[in-house]
């Protein structure tokens, strides 16, 4: 007897059948079954400049990550959040200070990324320079740059003077570039004293040396200084990566971001980072051959 068109025809599943996981990352027939979307066309171009991906826990932002990895193996460069050392910035009493006092500090976190994001692009580009106890400096040859110029030989100057530490210690460029920051401000206000008695903040413990007058001049030197920050060396290796190293539009570089859902700085701070780091990424379509390429959950792009 033939069965009705209402009837519904019934599939029973083995048991112990494998359907994957609901986690990107422990899916293992993910490669079987991903569904090429617009989205993952958009993101693992590297000449389309859309470069974040936006979603809900369990929306897919993983699996397109997962996927760009899988395509991209030879041209992936993964940074984790927690690995980098972003957690000095909790520590510092002069970062404390200036955002107490409500001074724009996205400049300075961009610099931080930027330094970030130019150390993993030379690495991935030249990693048997990492394993060289001297300094990076076989570089020149093996681009045969013939002419030098001032750009190149300031860019050249700062690998050279770290030289393996360039590459090793994250948490000691990054505390360079805050230390940087509290030698140009406490030039420009001339004063000594602690950052929260110079800026006026409550619980100091000389907070009662500067009169009011005072205290908004050492605030707006701060923001100057801030508004003004420029790691000459850092803006000059970011000119020459452009110029002399990506240069192969076969060979495209991405650096993938995720996890930024977990703990990997504090909350004081979490925020002005994530801005800063999607400002630079967007600064970086400047290098015709690099891509940034952030997840974020939506919850903590609209905090």
């Amino acid at each position: 007897m033939p069965k009705s068109s209402n009837q519904k025809n019934s599939f029973r599943f083995r048991t112990g059948i494998d359907l994957g996981s609901g986690v990107a990352e422990l899916d293992n027939v993910q490669d079987e079954c991903f569904l090429f979307t617009d989205a993952y066309q958009a993101i693992s171009d590297h000449e389309n400049h859309l470069c974040v991906i936006v979603g809900k826990a369990g929306s897919g932002k993983s699996a397109i990550i997962r996927q760009l990895l899988l395509e991209k193996s030879n041209n992936i460069i993964r940074i984790h959040p927690q690995q980098l050392a972003f957690h000095f910035l909790r520590g510092s009493e002069l970062l404390a200070s200036l955002r107490q006092t409500g001074i724009n500090m996205s400049l300075f976190y961009k610099l931080l990324w930027r330094h970030v994001f130019i150390i993993e692009i030379l690495k991935h580009m030249f990693p048997e320079e990492v394993q060289l106890p001297g300094p990076f400096s076989g570089i020149l040859t093996k681009l045969h740059i013939k002419r030098r110029n001032k750009k190149r030989d300031l860019a050249f100057e700062y690998i050279e003077k770290w030289g393996h530490d360039f590459f090793q210690d994250t948490e000691h460029r990054i505390q360079e570039i805050t230390n940087t920051l509290e030698t140009d401000i406490r030039a420009e206000i001339k004063v000594s004293g602690t950052w929260p008695g110079l800026f006026g903040l409550s619980g100091a413990a000389d907070g009662n040396r500067f009169s009011g007058q005072k205290i908004r001049e050492h605030r707006e030197v701060a923001q100057k200084v801030v508004e003004q920050i420029q790691i000459t060396h850092l803006y000059e290796l970011f000119a020459w990566l452009k110029e002399d190293v990506l240069t192969d539009d076969q060979n495209p570089c991405y650096i993938v971001i995720d996890d930024l859902d977990k703990p990997w700085v504090g909350a004081e701070v979490e925020h002005d980072l994530i801005a800063a780091l999607l400002e630079e990424a967007m600064e970086f379509h400047q290098l015709a051959n690099v891509k940034i390429v952030v997840a974020l959950r939506d919850n903590i792009l609209h905090r």
